[in-house]
């Protein structure tokens, strides 16, 4: 019975392998295989090749089929090249071959590591597949590391032009302007300054019958809205073309970047940390233009019906839900008033926390006047508190960053486990394949979910250079601050990030109620 299964022959390449020539191709392996399989007496040869795909992943269609052959009962034998084409994931790897392959009576074997499961145990398997995965990881960082190199000397990291400009046919690193998308680009960026909003943006490249840029680029999939109209321009868009920098000339670089080779999330990097190169190629739009249009864009606020942007719109939150508040106006009532929105909605179970703008205006005004006295009073006290303050919260966040590592650790491990288990489960017939299947998925999305916030909480080293550029800022600004008067928009946005409400306090034998605020500066966050 054994001879009549399939010997399966597997054959990967990936991008990295194929750097390294036709040694590694798929034609050569497949030569190989075969006059290993035929020159041993296995019968019943049969191919699975995947072409392109890197090894990090096992979501590869031909060794889908193979382990669904597998799984079948159709397959006798697995021959390999090498135990890296199998793949690079040692875990994963680790359970083809110690613990699928068996389970099902399959014979496994890697040429070139000399790996043979007909031999017994090979104490040396899981260094090989160590190894492979090590390779990988290696090959990432070398590949991160040119990367940074190629962005920090001001080399574009986009293999693409964006809308409005072409590649040069000459040289691929130059942009030339797109004479005919650069006129759509203007025409946007005169219709907001003009007063148009985004939607009536979008609305009007449409009604002009102006191709959008995936229909423009002819990169319509079946799941492209441009297949069905490929005039459609969606907002998102419109924003994405009036903020890009690119169009007054200059090269960003570093906006996003992988989490890691094991992880296909993306990382969206702050404004602040971009490495931006000034005048690399010929503008499509004026600088002055450009950087009006970014004025607006910071300044566009949800307002219902209001034609003034109240004062504290967007920098308000409540204390206990952590909901935004929402600005309330009556037409009785010229003053502003705020509600928390998850009350408002219903969407959380929380109080209103209402407080009125006035009410509002004046604690945060003596905030803002305290802080400014207890600076020109003593700076180098003020500094030398501050610093003490964030070397105690960095303290504090280390503290609990520890302990998540330590339970994201520990759950890790528990879920490699489950997974095996599972997987004995499936071949002794204790659980159905959707049982399995479901279970699977979801034990690995909450790895991958594990993994990336690991990932984030080891980022904690850049805390410190963080809090040091947005603290001197903050000094800047306070510095050339006089008196404070009044609470302004400018004063606002160059010194505050956000203002927790709290739910006031009924004040004895009065239908009022106390308020209570929390104020975040920039860079320092509550001084209370």
């Amino acid at each position: 019975m054994q001879a009549e299964k399939i010997t399966a022959l597997y054959a990967r390449l990936s991008a990295e392998d194929d750097q390294k020539g036709e040694s590694n191709s798929i034609t050569h392996q497949k030569a190989i295989l075969k006059e290993y399989a035929t020159s041993h007496g296995f019968t019943n040869i049969h191919f699975y090749a995947d072409d392109g795909i890197t090894g990090t992943t096992f979501e590869r269609e031909a060794f889908q089929q193979m382990i669904s052959d597998v799984e079948q009962g159709l397959v006798g034998t697995v021959i390999v090249k090498d135990l890296s084409r199998l793949g690079r994931n040692y875990l994963v790897t680790g359970q083809y071959t110690e613990l699928i392959f068996p389970s099902y009576d399959v014979r496994f074997i890697a040429i070139s590591d000399n790996v043979d499961s007909a031999n017994g145990n090979n104490d040396m398997l899981p260094f090989h597949n160590i190894m492979n995965e090590w390779y990988c990881r290696d090959l990432s960082r070398k590949q991160r590391a040119v990367i940074q190199q190629k962005g920090n000397a001001g080399q574009r990291l986009t293999s693409r032009a964006i809308y409005g400009y072409k590649k040069s046919a000459e040289d691929k690193h130059i942009w030339l302007i797109d004479e005919t998308a650069a006129d759509v680009v203007k025409l946007i960026f005169s219709l907001y300054l003009g007063g148009y909003g985004i939607s009536k943006i979008a609305h009007t490249l449409e009604s002009k019958q102006i191709l959008s840029p995936t229909a423009y680029f002819g990169r319509i999939k079946d799941d492209n809205t441009a297949k069905v109209n490929p005039y459609l321009w969606s907002p998102q868009t419109v924003v994405m073309i009036l903020s890009k920098p690119e169009y007054c000339g200059d090269t960003v670089n570093f906006r996003t970047e992988k989490l890691s080779y094991k992880s296909k999330k993306i990382i969206f990097h702050d404004p602040k940390d971009y490495k931006v190169f000034r005048n690399t190629h010929e503008a499509i739009i004026d600088r002055d233009t450009f950087e009006s249009v970014q004025e607006r864009l910071a300044q566009r606020k949800r307002v219902a019906k209001i034609e003034e942007i109240p004062l504290f719109s967007g920098y308000l939150v409540c204390a206990d839900c952590g909901c935004k508040m929402y600005s309330m106006r009556t037409r009785a009532n010229t003053n502003n008033s705020y509600v928390c929105s998850g009350y408002r909605k219903a969407i959380k179970s929380c109080t209103s926390h209402y407080i009125r703008e006035d009410t509002l205006t004046a604690l945060v005004l003596a905030e803002i006047q305290s802080l400014v006295e207890d600076y020109k009073a003593n700076p180098k006290a003020f500094v030398k508190k501050m610093q003490k303050k964030f070397q105690s919260d960095s303290m504090a966040n280390t503290k609990q960053a520890q302990k998540r590592l330590s339970e994201i650790t520990e759950r890790i491990a528990n879920i490699e486990v489950y997974i095996q288990r599972l997987f004995e489960d499936k071949v002794k017939g204790d659980i159905t394949q959707d049982v399995f299947a479901n279970l699977s998925k979801k034990y690995a999305d909450e790895k991958v979910e594990l993994l990336d916030e690991r990932e984030m909480l080891n980022r904690g080293e850049n805390e410190r250079k963080q809090f040091v550029k947005k603290f001197n800022h903050f000094l800047a600004v306070v510095e050339n601050i006089e008196s404070v008067n009044e609470v302004t928009p400018d004063l606002l946005r160059e010194l505050i990030d956000k203002i927790e409400v709290f739910e006031g306090e009924r004040i004895p034998k009065s239908r009022m109620k106390s308020a209570k605020i929390k104020v975040h500066f920039l860079g320092i966050g509550a001084l209370k």
